[in-house]
């Protein structure tokens, strides 16, 4: 489900870092852009935002959810795990970039009532 794929990066996906801020020198330079790895709304240039990622990815566990009568297991990447648990968990987004997130290992979300979320470790 595309709901859940990593954070577009759009016309930077695949390049170095170097050779991006050599082309485009305002998302080093520039407090308007510079933040856009971080920022909630900063984004690269044909790329999402963080909240365009929470968005998305809130959609389609809602989604999931709706089409559901148990347990679900979504497979996702780090960034778009890391918007979830900001949104679901009433994490800052700032705090939710630290967040380490290990590869293979489930990060259980349990719904309690009145849409209301916890972490179950």
């Amino acid at each position: 489900m595309s709901a859940f794929n990593e954070r577009s990066l759009g016309i930077f996906e695949g390049r170095t870092e170097a050779d991006v801020f050599s082309e485009y020198p305002a998302y080093r330079d520039d407090p308007s852009f510079n933040r856009f790895r971080a920022d909630l709304h900063q984004k690269a240039p044909g790329g999402e935002s963080l909240a365009e990622v929470t968005a998305r990815a809130s959609q389609g566990l809602m989604e999931c959810l709706n089409q559901s009568s148990g347990t679900l297991l979504i497979v996702a990447h780090c960034q778009t795990i890391r918007c979830l648990l900001a949104e679901k968990l009433n994490v800052a987004m700032p705090e939710a970039l630290q967040m380490k997130v290990p590869h293979a290992v489930p990060i259980v979300l349990i719904q309690a009532p009145e849409n209301a979320w916890r972490h179950e470790a």
